[in-house]
C-alpha cells in the first residue's frame, strides 16, 4: 500500500466482448471506493499509484492487448460534466 493520501482516479478502456464486467469490478473492488459512471468508464478512489491500477486492468484475462486510459483528477481544480447529483456527492464526501 502506498503512503499517499487516497484520492480520484478515472479509468477507461475498451471492453472486449469476453471479458465480464463483474471480472473488472472483482479487480475495483481492490479500491477504498469506486463509481462507474460509463460502459467503459471508472472511478475510483485510492492511494494506489496509477501504474498499478493499469497493470491490475492489464492483468484481468483477455485485457492484455486493450488500451487503457488512467489518469488522477483534483476535483479542487476544475471539473465540469453531467453526472447524477449522487455521484457530486461521494466526491465531495471523499475530498
Amino acid at each position: 500500500m502506498s503512503s499517499r493520501l487516497k484520492r480520484w482516479v478515472h479509468v477507461s478502456f475498451t471492453l472486449p466482448d469476453d471479458v465480464r464486467v463483474s471480472q473488472i469490478e472483482e479487480t475495483f473492488n481492490k479500491a477504498a471506493y469506486w463509481m462507474r459512471y460509463s460502459k467503459n468508464c471508472w472511478l475510483l478512489y485510492t492511494r494506489l499509484d496509477l501504474d498499478t491500477w493499469r497493470d491490475r486492468v492489464l492483468a484481468v484475462p483477455g485485457m492484455g492487448n486493450e488500451s487503457v486510459f488512467v489518469i488522477e483528477f483534483d476535483l479542487d481544480k476544475q471539473a465540469t460534466g453531467w453526472l447524477p447529483e449522487w455521484m457530486w456527492k461521494e466526491f465531495r464526501n471523499r475530498a
